[in-house]
């Protein structure tokens, strides 16, 4: 992770988080596309998909998890224009998950504003 974040534990139990997207069609619709894109896209072509997509609106990096042979988490700091620097969202998903990254990609698309 990058050394100008500063990381806390304030999280959330998870039964009181919200773990579904609204009704919105415009979510819907973008989140049926990325898991479609996804799933048509061999191993080697996840990486890349995520990368472009995701930094195109957020921080994005790559950690190499050296206790798991080949795994890879892709991850993203969603920073606010007017806060503190390094205040942020970090957002985390396997490369090997395409199911996390779909709603990973669909948080940043809708969320951050450009």
């Amino acid at each position: 992770m990058s050394q100008e974040v500063f990381t806390s534990e304030n999280a959330y139990k998870g039964n009181y988080m919200i773990s579904n997207f609204s009704e919105s069609p415009r979510t819907n619709r973008f989140f049926d596309q990325v898991k479609n894109e996804l799933s048509a896209l061999n191993d080697t072509q996840v990486k890349p998909f995520a990368l472009s997509h995701l930094k195109k609106r957020s921080e994005t990096y790559v950690q190499n998890l050296m206790s798991i042979k080949g795994g890879e988490n892709i991850y993203s700091y969603i920073r606010s224009k007017d806060g503190y620097g390094s205040e942020c969202l970090l957002l985390a998903a396997p490369l090997s998950y395409k199911a996390g990254l779909a709603y990973m990609m669909t948080f940043v698309e809708l969320m951050v504003k450009e």
